[in-house]
């Protein structure tokens, strides 16, 4: 699918120097030291995300959340909820899990269908 005046496709190495111009270009300063520091392999501070480099004990930093990993969102929303609930949903996975085990279990153990003779059409598991 080629549309006239959009770009071409360049080598792996052109392609990821773009996409790394467009996160460069919504990012704010701090964390873009912070990420090349870890491609340095320099050793992140101690209150750094592993997974974006934000510090929020940094000066130049405003937020004291980062908003852009998705570890960073959900340590922030699992700090917000209370230990009790947080037992409440642990509960609920465990539950959860082990209802699809034994679905899985009785799956496995069930014959399977005989195969269709002549004209018939297979009809799929509901």
């Amino acid at each position: 699918m080629s549309v006239e005046g959009s770009d071409r496709v360049g080598s792996v190495a052109e392609e990821a120097a773009r996409l790394l111009g467009v996160f460069a270009a919504g990012m704010p300063e701090a964390h873009l030291l912070a990420a090349g520091s870890r491609a340095a392999g320099e050793t992140p501070t101690a209150h750094a995300c592993p997974e974006c480099g934000h510090d929020p004990h940094a000066a130049s930093s405003g937020d004291s959340v980062c908003r852009i990993c998705p570890i960073c969102r959900v340590l922030n929303v699992v700090k917000a909820i209370s230990p009790e609930t947080l037992d409440k949903i642990a509960d609920v996975v465990d539950l959860v899990s082990e209802g699809l085990r034994g679905f899985a279990a009785t799956r496995r153990t069930e014959t399977p269908p005989p195969a269709p003779t002549g004209g018939e059409q297979p009809q799929e598991p509901v």
